[in-house]
């Protein structure tokens, strides 16, 4: 028997790809605490039965802010299901699905080697693009070798492997495995889409706001934009995607926070 509301399996498209476009099968969404000796936190429900993961995890979360806006993504759903609107909810249920520490530290740590910021383009080439850089990218990285006791490698106009600071390359990786399921993905969320660890370690940290981050990580791309004109369909939708996927995992790792409080 059943004891909760299951989504379809994994599948290759995401964790959503079998439930897009299902009609809305339920009326009321709540939010249930879970006793302790069932591990605590707080479950999402559907007409009082609890959702579970695509990989049918029960979606147990460490915080009732979590829940409540993981809910609240269910209930905005209409007649059917898009799982394209509930980022919260694809954050969460991969948290409990699809991860394991060292090897998604591994992930991470290679973009550190690639990070956005460590490759401004030359003045001689571009001076204009190079001045906003520096200005931005290059206090960003002065924040970064406070933070983490090494500077960091600056390669101009090629991709090589970068040669950072052993100390600050060691100080990251511990700052990672110090992280639980639910942070590490969040934080992998925002470090893929905008290409760059430090950004989003200046984001985790709270130095920087969401919007500072898209800014940073999106700098060349909106220059670019700026200089050539803005492609419909294409650089409109990217600035959408890339917004909604930095905020919500920002917001995702901000209610994590109640946990301490």
């Amino acid at each position: 028997m059943s004891t909760g509301v299951r989504l379809a399996p994994r599948g290759g498209a995401g964790s959503g790809a079998k439930i897009a476009g299902r009609s809305r099968f339920y009326k009321e969404v709540g939010v249930q605490a879970q006793d302790e000796a069932d591990g605590g936190g707080f479950c999402v429900t559907l007409d009082g039965k609890k959702v579970r993961t695509p990989a049918r995890s029960l979606l147990q979360l460490p915080t009732k802010s979590l829940a409540a806006a993981v809910a609240m993504e269910w209930d905005a759903q209409k007649e059917s299901i898009q799982p394209s609107t509930m980022p919260m909810m694809s954050l969460a249920a991969t948290s409990l699905d699809f991860w394991e520490l060292d090897i998604i530290v591994d992930e991470l740590m290679k973009y550190l080697q690639t990070d956005t910021i460590c490759f401004p383009v030359e003045k001689t080439h571009q001076e204009k693009l190079a001045t906003r850089q520096e200005k931005k990218w290059g206090t960003l990285r002065k924040w970064f070798e406070e933070e983490f006791d090494g500077e960091l490698d600056v390669n101009h106009g090629t991709i090589t492997v970068l040669q950072h600071n052993p100390t600050a390359v060691a100080n990251v990786r511990a700052y990672l495995q110090q992280m639980d399921n639910f942070e590490i993905m969040a934080f992998r969320c925002i470090v893929r889409e905008l290409k760059s660890m430090t950004v989003a370690l200046a984001l985790t940290k709270r130095h920087i706001t969401a919007k500072e981050a898209i800014e940073l990580g999106r700098l060349e791309e909106e220059f670019q934009i700026e200089r050539w004109g803005l492609v419909e369909g294409g650089h409109d939708l990217d600035r959408v995607n890339c917004s909604v996927n930095v905020h919500s995992a920002s917001f995702f790792l901000w209610l994590l926070k109640e946990r301490s409080a």
